[in-house]
């Protein structure tokens, strides 16, 4: 439903955007959106003064959360075979190692790119998440492909 200027608002452009897309698109059109979640996160988190690697904790929780309920409701619709709190505890074990391969990806760019560079510029966290993400993304959907959401290749 349209608001009155005329967006869509983000339920719409999902929608829009599901329309004939195959899955993996759909997975990575959340994946986009969990991912800026965790980069809007982790800045905030980290310029109101939560130091780096906790904040980065935190956000990740932040874009899992909403990860679960986009790709439950819109990647992976229509293919609940069990009840809503296994789907979730599953969603969250898979998430939580494709986070781990997140985070170290994130790790590994920071600590490496910060050592070689002698310093952490603003820029390289998100160069992290990126690289991470990407890792991590890959991971997930795999795993929720075949553990969570019951889809067949």
């Amino acid at each position: 439903m349209a608001s009155a200027n005329g967006s869509q608002g983000i339920r719409g452009t999902l929608r829009a955007a599901a329309r004939g897309a195959p899955t993996p698109v759909r997975f990575v059109l959340v994946a986009t959106l969990m991912a800026t979640i965790d980069i809007v996160g982790l800045y905030a988190l980290h310029i109101a003064g939560m130091p780096l690697y906790p904040a980065r904790a935190v956000s990740f929780l932040l874009a899992m959360t909403a990860g679960y309920g986009l790709n439950s409701r819109f990647t992976f619709r229509g293919q609940r075979e069990r009840g809503r709190a296994a789907e979730m505890s599953r969603f969250y074990g898979v998430f939580v190692a494709g986070g781990l391969v997140n985070y170290g990806g994130f790790l590994v760019v920071v600590e490496l790119i910060g050592a070689w560079l002698g310093t952490r510029p603003l820029w390289l966290p998100l160069l992290g998440i990126v690289a991470g993400g990407l890792a991590g993304m890959t991971c997930n959907y795999v795993l929720s492909h075949r553990l969570v959401f019951d889809q067949r290749w």
